[in-house]
């Protein structure tokens, strides 16, 4: 044997045998490596930083901060090029700095972290026989699921000193560049305290599990997240080394075991540059015990414009909602008003808008017309009608799939159209749909459900079958398999309704006046010299006041034209009355005065209270305007006959 073994096929034998042994463990180690590389890494975004000091350097900013986060190889950095395109797809001005459009972006771009900054302010100094630059720099990386800052840095960077010809945006964009790898070392280094809720007592407390020792402290602001939802904030009540308290300050689906704790950045107040060029930050006013959460409060109600649970209001859909008394279906039509709506950032997507609903004060409960999404506006008419509409039983935006289809209803009875004569406020709200995929938790709910019900299955079998090593093994089998099943599900359409938009004004749908002289076909002499029998001609009409007392401008025009043309109508006067019956105005008779002359004239009328007033005509004027009457100017009498 021990020749065997000294001889060739002996020693490759051997080392055969060897190698086997060791394949099971190089095999661990090289599953290892490629399971390490699997990982999915957070995926962050850096916007264009704001200018503060005028110059064309966010967009350096942004791109240095960018490349120092690549080259850490802890974060998958949305290329520049395609946050250009997703914020030309959701009509966003760069650069972004309101929480609503930050939310947006990083849903769209399914980004985790959305990175945002100043460049505040910046110098250009003469040092040593050549130039150098100063750059004062805010840096804010915001959570997409709260829009809340949870990391940051402030600081001041320069440039090299340079020699000779150097321009001025040179030695900035190096400044700028010193101060991204500045800042994104203090972000790695400040990576702010998390913890998990390891109980709750009542509604308002909870437990977690860490606290001086990683960086919790009394007082500190912090929010609580479930999966990528935000459902509460809290402030650091009691801080013990390894454990501290919570108080819920607001709180949405309230706290439970297993949530995650994140503590918030409080980023500079305000910054700038000594002139000893060092970092310069302005003290904060003192905003006493409750600015805290105030702040909080304030930046929630702006970041929650698409995700908001039934407890809050979300921003209307709308900038503006215009409503203008009108004649439908055209000006010999029946009192109407017509309603317009200007949709904002938030709406310009036809795919996300479903349906438009439109209330009116006089009727409650249910809108009163509906229009498509593609639609800006809707005309209220005299005719009345059955409207189906969705209705989410008070549930303002949402952040998880609870309504898959619009919840349409139907009005038990019919919707009549305005009163005529009563002035009328309207109100706009918009239902739109999104995808299950696109929403926070990025999965349906039955395939979320699935996916849950799958994990608690398996680890409960595996508990009760093994003990510690079976609930391991059958909460991972049963959690794979159950988010396997949830992620195959895919994704589903789901509704919501965003909070009613007031209309910017009152709109009073108005019956045409009925005029009364001079009568059709009359003959009304023009003033003669010397005689001032005809020097002033009456109009009479019909006030528009029916019902409830409102205040009307009544104005007269004149026209050679039936089509009252610009270059053809004049306006002889106006009057404001509140009466009901005769309304009558007498103004100067010295408009066209040549023989024979046929005269068109109209009166309109207007609730002054309206604002902007009725729909425009073809003049610009916002009137509602009577059918149109002629008389006429005499002809000369023939000339003698000849002898």
């Amino acid at each position: 044997m021990r020749r065997f073994i000294q001889s060739l096929p002996g020693k490759l034998i051997a080392h055969l045998a060897v190698l086997s042994l060791m394949l099971p463990s190089l095999s661990l180690m090289f599953v290892g490596k490629a399971y390490a590389q699997l990982q999915s890494l957070p995926t962050w975004a850096v916007v264009e930083f704001v200018n503060k000091k005028g110059g064309n350097y966010g967009v350096a900013a942004a791109e240095s901060v960018a490349s120092e986060l690549a080259k850490t190889g802890k974060y998958d950095v949305v290329p520049q090029e395609t946050i250009k395109r997703s914020l030309e797809t959701l009509m966003l001005q760069s650069p972004v700095t309101d929480t609503t459009s930050i939310l947006r972006l990083a849903q769209d771009l399914r980004a985790t972290s959305i990175v945002r900054g100043e460049v505040v302010d910046y110098q250009v100094n003469n040092v040593g026989g050549g130039k150098q630059a100063t750059v004062a720099m805010k840096v804010i990386v915001i959570d997409a699921a709260s829009g809340l800052g949870v990391n940051g840095a402030a600081l001041t960077a320069k440039s090299t000193v340079r020699a000779g010809e150097v321009t001025t945006e040179t030695l900035v964009n190096e400044a700028i560049g010193t101060g991204a790898n500045r800042a994104v070392a203090d972000i790695q280094a400040r990576t702010l305290p998390t913890a998990t809720v390891l109980n709750t007592q009542g509604s308002d407390e909870a437990l977690i599990n860490q606290g001086t020792r990683t960086g919790f402290k009394r007082g500190q602001e912090v929010i609580v997240i479930r999966n990528r939802e935000q459902v509460a904030t809290a402030r650091v009540a009691d801080v013990e080394p390894d454990q501290a308290y919570l108080k819920v300050t607001r709180s949405w689906k309230g706290i439970r075991p297993g949530d995650k704790v994140r503590a918030v950045f409080e980023p500079a107040d305000g910054i700038g540059i000594t002139s000893a060029g060092e970092l310069k930050v302005n003290k904060p006013r003192n905003k006493g015990n409750n600015a805290g959460l105030i702040s909080i409060a304030l930046i929630l109600g702006l970041g929650l414009l698409l995700f908001t649970n039934g407890n809050s209001s979300s921003q209307s859909a709308t900038d503006s909602v215009t409503t203008e008394a009108t004649l439908f279906p055209d000006n010999s039509g029946q009192p109407a008003v017509k309603v317009s709506w200007s949709p904002n950032i938030f709406a310009k997507g036809n795919s996300t808008r479903f349906r438009w609903q439109i209330y009116r004060d006089d009727v409650f409960g249910s809108p009163v017309l509906t229009a498509p999404g593609g639609l800006t506006f809707a005309h209220d008419t005299a005719q009345p009608r059955i409207v189906t509409y969705s209705d989410f039983g008070g549930v303002i935006g949402g952040t998880f799939c609870q309504f898959t289809d619009p919840q349409d209803q139907t009005t038990a009875a019919a919707v009549v159209g305005p009163t005529p004569g009563r002035a009328h406020q309207y109100r706009v709200e918009l239902v739109y749909r999104l995808s299950s995929l696109d929403l926070p938790g990025g999965t349906s709910t039955s395939g979320g459900t699935t996916g849950g019900t799958g994990g608690t299955t398996g680890g409960t079998t595996g508990g009760t079958t093994g003990g510690t090593t079976g609930g391991t093994t059958g909460g991972t089998t049963g959690g794979t398999t159950g988010g396997t099943t949830g992620g195959t599900t895919g994704g589903q359409d789901c509704y919501f309704v965003t909070s009613q938009q007031i209309a910017r004004g009152l709109a009073t749908p108005l019956f045409r006046s009925d005029l009364q002289s001079p009568a059709s076909g009359e003959q009304v002499p023009a003033p003669q010299p010397g005689d001032p029998t005809f020097d002033q001609i009456t109009f009479t009409f019909n006030s528009v006041v029916v019902g409830d007392p409102i205040t009307v401008e009544y104005v007269v025009e004149v026209s050679t034209s039936a089509n009252f043309t610009k270059s053809t109508t004049k306006k002889l006067g106006s009057t404001i009355s509140p009466d009901t019956g005769p309304i009558s105005l007498t103004v100067d008779n010295n408009f066209f005065t040549s023989p024979g002359t046929i005269i068109w004239w109209r009166v309109g009328t207007r609730n002054v209270a309206d604002k902007p007033g009725p729909v425009k005509d073809s003049l610009g004027e916002r009137y509602i305007f009577s059918a149109i009457r002629s008389f006429r100017r005499p002809s000369l009498p023939p000339p003698p006959p000849s002898n």
